[in-house]
């Protein structure tokens, strides 16, 4: 009788153990991929913002204000980095966050077309990128290229990853 009951704990307990490791997976990623979107919409919003801003300058440059609407594209070393680049890939626009870094230029989109990378600084630190193509008109009639592109480091992220990841781990092993 007790051989019969040890093989029910056991499997009883292997299928509770896959069931678990099933929902941890499943939640894990929906939280993840969540934080993703979130991230994406945020950048989209300085994204446009920093369209609103910029203006036409003397020649075949845009110029921006000396401070944005988003605190953070002014402070060195914040995460946020904003910048343009023209239609032969020099950045004309630094956001003073940006100052000391090379935002890696990657795969430029198509006119129009946004493009959302994960990318990465020279010291390593992980970055969620926006980029967006953009034909702007001056006031000579000419249209020219530019390209804007936003980006902010995953490593907050990451961090909140990793913590919920913990606490999951923590519920599901009381609860086991």
């Amino acid at each position: 009788m007790s051989s019969l009951s040890a093989r029910l704990l056991i499997s009883v307990s292997l299928l509770l153990l896959v069931f678990f490791g099933a929902t941890i997976f499943v939640l894990d990623t929906a939280f993840r991929k969540a934080g993703e979107q979130a991230r994406e919409d945020i950048l989209d919003g300085h994204l446009i913002a920093l369209l609103g801003a910029a203006e036409p300058g003397d020649g075949d440059v845009l110029e921006m204000p000396p401070d944005l609407y988003e605190p953070r594209f002014g402070n060195i070393g914040s995460g946020l980095y904003g910048e343009i680049r023209n239609a032969e890939g020099t950045a004309i626009w630094r956001s003073r966050s940006a100052l000391g870094l090379e935002i890696p230029v990657g795969v430029i989109p198509e006119l129009g077309n946004h493009l959302f990378l994960e990318e990465t600084l020279a010291d390593g630190t992980p970055l969620l990128t926006l980029a967006l193509a953009v034909q702007w008109e001056f006031p000579d009639g000419e249209l020219r290229p530019f390209v804007f592109k936003v980006a902010e480091s995953l490593d907050s992220f990451n961090a909140q990853i990793a913590r919920f990841r913990r606490q999951l781990f923590g519920w599901f092993g009381l609860v086991a």
